[in-house]
């Protein structure tokens, strides 16, 4: 066997071993999206419509589409207005910053409860970042750029649901805790809570 064949043999085994490495890499990177999208109970269509609802969004709470880098982005510049009606039974305040122009889970979860539960609820949108909100976000041990209190609360107990009845309203709709399902849930226990009463 000459050299030049060796040679072309050992190039074409460092050739399939780089192949094998791009397979290995692109196949992790699908997985961990793959579980990244279960652990978020998100699917395909979920960020399809993500995207559109973003835009819709933006556009509601006055956003301008101006990027840094010359190309055209929609851009948070100003929370929403509040929704509903300010004496209703259920009060939720989504505290966000209004430089937040990634999370629109929440301001879509929100849009979703306001049109399914109409004058029963009201939402106020309070920026993090004006101090006094943030020490009331501070006092509710919302930490993060975003989170919710319903009625003043963020941690609910719902009888009859075992584990499922402990509801932790952490972070941003959808991530770790709760959808908007759990949103759902836990208004209309509040509003059957407040029936009861009067």
């Amino acid at each position: 066997m000459s050299m030049k064949a060796v040679m072309s043999a050992g190039g074409n085994v460092a050739a399939m071993s780089k192949t094998w490495k791009i397979v290995i890499v692109v196949g992790a990177l699908l997985a961990v999206m793959g579980l990244t999208h279960k652990a978020t109970n998100t699917t395909i269509e979920d960020l399809g419509k993500m995207g559109m609802a973003n835009s819709e969004l933006r556009k509601m709470a006055g956003g301008n589409e101006e990027a840094s880098d010359g190309g055209k982005h929609e851009k948070l510049t100003a929370l929403p207005k509040p929704i509903g009606k300010p004496g209703a039974p259920v009060i939720i305040k989504v505290y966000i910053t209004s430089d937040n122009d990634c999370d629109t889970t929440t301001l879509s979860a929100m849009e979703t409860i306001s049109s399914q539960f109409k004058d029963k609820v009201f939402i106020k949108y309070v920026d993090l970042n004006k101090p006094e909100a943030k020490k009331e976000a501070d006092k509710l041990k919302i930490g993060c750029k975003t989170g919710i209190a319903i009625n003043g609360k963020t941690k609910f107990i719902l009888p009859g649901r075992g584990l499922k009845g402990a509801i932790l309203l952490d972070g941003p709709v959808g991530q770790k805790n709760y959808d908007v399902n759990t949103l759902k849930t836990v208004v209309e226990y509040l509003l059957k809570e407040s029936n009861k009463g009067g």
